[in-house]
């Protein structure tokens, strides 16, 4: 469907060039794909190209030269609902609630929320970058739900550590032993805390038309108070409940 605003049409042009196969794609296979105007698609080509952003070949076809990828893939309102959701999650357990997801070889914190009476400040904001390396719970499921040899392909194997206050290295066999552990349907967390001292619960959430996986997670306090089998259960109950809600909304 054609767009109508301009940057509709620069965003619908650079979404297909980013799924182009390596060989490229001529004019009109591309505006095949976009359904833009013959004269508007030929001038942003030209732009782009340009600017260094698409290489033209000697065969007329048009190369991206950029990457371009969504940390989530959906619109403005699946993500609100995503987002509504932290509420929920921080005001039933009065803890840090936050939505993550895979940027690379890294764990992504899209979002969160904390409540302002929570007795500790969980340092990890929205933006914050940390390496898949550092096995904690959200980081054991998320590497769960891919194949082996992508992560072999992906990560230093190396370069595995666990998440108490010596972050003791891992081989990559004790590392690989530890995310296959990890039950990827169900809700995960550390019975011990990390350095800082906080322990996450983590469930992942899979859209049924396949994607990206995102994960819910809590992050608290690991201290004797949280220990009990109770609480324990209910925050695995809540998250339980959050995948649920989250999975019937997702395209």
């Amino acid at each position: 469907m054609e767009s109508s605003e301009p940057s509709d049409k620069l965003l619908t042009l650079l979404e297909a060039l980013g799924l182009l196969p390596g060989s490229g794609a001529t004019h009109a296979e591309i505006r095949e794909k976009t359904g833009l105007p013959a004269a508007t698609l030929l001038r942003m080509l030209r732009t782009l190209e340009r600017r260094g952003y698409v290489l033209r070949d000697a065969g007329k076809r048009y190369r991206p030269l950029f990457r371009l990828e969504k940390d989530l893939p959906w619109g403005e309102e699946v993500i609100a609902f995503l987002r509504a959701q932290l509420t929920v999650l921080a005001t039933r357990t009065g803890q840090a609630a936050e939505l993550l997801t895979r940027r690379g070889t890294d764990l992504y914190w899209y979002d969160k929320l904390e409540p302002e009476d929570q007795a500790v400040r969980i340092l990890a904001q929205p933006g914050f970058l940390r390496t898949l390396q550092e096995l904690d719970a959200p980081a054991r499921l998320m590497l769960r739900r891919m194949p082996p040899e992508a992560i072999e392909r992906t990560l230093d194997t190396a370069r595995f550590r666990g998440i108490l206050a010596m972050k003791d290295p891992l081989t990559w066999d004790q590392a690989r032993r530890r995310i296959e552990a990890t039950d990827p349907e169900a809700v995960v967390f550390d019975e011990r805390g990390n350095a800082n001292g906080i322990r996450r619960y983590a469930i992942a959430v899979a859209p049924r038309a396949g994607g990206a996986t995102f994960l819910y997670a809590i992050a608290e306090a690991a201290v004797p108070a949280n220990d009990s089998p109770s609480h324990r259960k209910h925050i695995v109950e809540i998250l339980e409940l959050a995948r649920k809600r989250a999975e019937g909304a997702l395209p």
